[in-house]
């Protein structure tokens, strides 16, 4: 079996005839955690949302554990073993915990109906994997914006996926929360799955990756092993300069009391003050 879990080749996405995406190629190895950065509107989220099945590409082809596959919707990136943890919360607020978890997998009796007991069990083994004290049968519209990102992170682990996708998981929780998910992530890590990691925070990705792609402007500017490149130098291609560009030497200097520009030292022109 080969250790490359999915390759993209030349993937191109429009959005009224606007290019989103600019032929990315990619190989995801097996068993690896992949980080993808870029500025908002680098195409990101675009190309997860094109791997989960929510959108379908313009043109280009996706492979998965070696053969091309076609994924139209999320129903047939669940069927493949992809899970994508997405940054909207995508729960039932209506329904319980338990419910959102198994919502559309399920499991029921021989004799048709729904195995409740069943699925609050696993509910309660996958939240205390998470060292989440949430109740299985409390309702999502109870919980907090931090209860809630475990709830689609326990929902994605539920599946077994192959492949999860995690966009920008960290921004509702604590610190102590991101370390229980970075204790998950070696776990999973070790268990064979392949993580693709989005974030704006490059310490976390530095910290928890082995890879590193960077996407500008729907391009793939560089993929890197993670100890290859320094924090600056990941900031530096995501915006295509030099960070002593943006932020010459004396560009900020420190502003004193004395700094502060004087009532009585300005004068009126029209309707707009001038300094003297």
């Amino acid at each position: 079996m080969t250790d490359i879990l999915l390759k993209t080749e030349a993937i191109y996405k429009e959005f009224s005839g606007v290019p989103v995406l600019k032929g990315i190629d990619l190989e995801i190895v097996r068993g690896e955690v992949l980080g993808i950065i870029g500025e908002n509107g680098a195409g990101k989220s675009t190309l997860m949302k094109i791997l989960g099945g929510i959108y379908t590409p313009t043109s280009g082809q996706i492979s998965f554990e070696g053969r091309p596959v076609t994924i139209r919707a999320p129903s047939d990136a669940k069927k493949l073993g992809i899970s994508l943890i997405p940054q909207e919360f995508n729960l039932v607020k209506d329904l319980t915990v338990y419910d959102n978890i198994f919502l559309g997998s399920e499991i029921r009796q021989r004799n048709g109906l729904l195995d409740k007991k069943t699925m609050m069990t696993r509910t309660k083994s996958l939240l205390e994997e998470l060292e989440v004290t949430i109740r299985p049968d409390e309702r999502i519209d109870r919980l907090s914006a931090a209860e809630k990102q475990m709830v689609e992170i326990s929902k994605a682990v539920a599946m077994d996926a192959k492949l999860l996708i995690m966009d920008e998981p960290t921004t509702v929780l604590t610190q102590y929360e991101i370390d229980i998910l970075y204790r998950l992530m070696h776990r999973l890590k070790r268990q064979g799955v392949t993580i693709i990691y989005i974030s704006h925070k490059l310490k976390e990705v530095k910290a928890i990756c082995d890879r590193v792609m960077v996407l500008r402007d729907g391009e793939v500017i560089c993929l890197e092993p993670i100890d290859k490149l320094s924090i600056y130098q990941m900031a530096e291609r995501m915006v295509g300069r030099e960070l002593s560009q943006i932020f010459p030497k004396g560009a900020r200097r420190h502003r004193t009391r004395t700094d502060r520009p004087k009532p009585d030292r300005a004068r009126r022109v029209g309707k707009h003050f001038v300094r003297a």
